[in-house]
């Protein structure tokens, strides 16, 4: 169904605290190039969580053209181990702001994904896929769980969470948006 090279391959894009991205990847038909790299940290200690890497079919810099329904790869890969309940919790605070209004719309998917959101393990990743005819597809370090939940409303969210005008991260958009 989906051929990912995003968690290994021979050609090495970008590194961010010590995690390294490919430089390019194969999701169904598209080729997606690595877009930008941003690091997620908690608390007034900045305690690094994960490192994200986004992939586009093109690069761009500019969230409204990310926003817009096209085919985009998100992948986290954590730096150190975190329960589910946490990032369950840190996802859905950060979709209610991303969707604002449209929030309760999209709830049920947002529930969807939240079920399917395991403890991580520092050196796992969760990995996020768009494929607007299909809809966004959750590989969970290496196996893709619970199907595809579909809309474009959703998968517009769930992107605006990280690189949108009302992210909670500042810096990581910036990072994605390969600032």
């Amino acid at each position: 169904m989906l051929t990912l090279l995003a968690c290994g391959g021979p050609a090495v894009g970008a590194e961010c605290a010590g995690v390294t991205f490919a430089e390019s990847l194969k999701v169904g038909p598209d080729q997606l190039v690595l877009n930008g790299l941003g690091l997620r940290t908690a608390t007034i200690l900045n305690v690094k969580v994960y490192v994200a890497g986004l992939y586009l079919p093109q690069k761009s810099e500019d969230p409204g053209n990310l926003l817009a329904d096209r085919p985009w790869h998100l992948v986290i890969r954590y730096v150190r181990d975190v329960d589910a309940p946490t990032t369950r919790q840190a996802l859905e605070e950060g979709l209610k702001i991303a969707a604002g209004e449209e929030f309760d719309s999209i709830r049920p998917r947002v529930e969807q994904i939240n079920a399917l959101t395991p403890d991580v393990k520092s050196g796992q990743y969760i990995a996020f896929t768009n494929e607007p005819a299909k809809g966004v597809t959750i590989d969970v370090a290496g196996g893709v769980a619970g199907g595809t939940i579909k809309g474009s409303d959703f998968a517009t969210a769930l992107l605006a969470n990280w690189v949108g005008p009302r992210t909670q991260h500042p810096d990581l958009r910036t990072g994605l948006l390969g600032g």
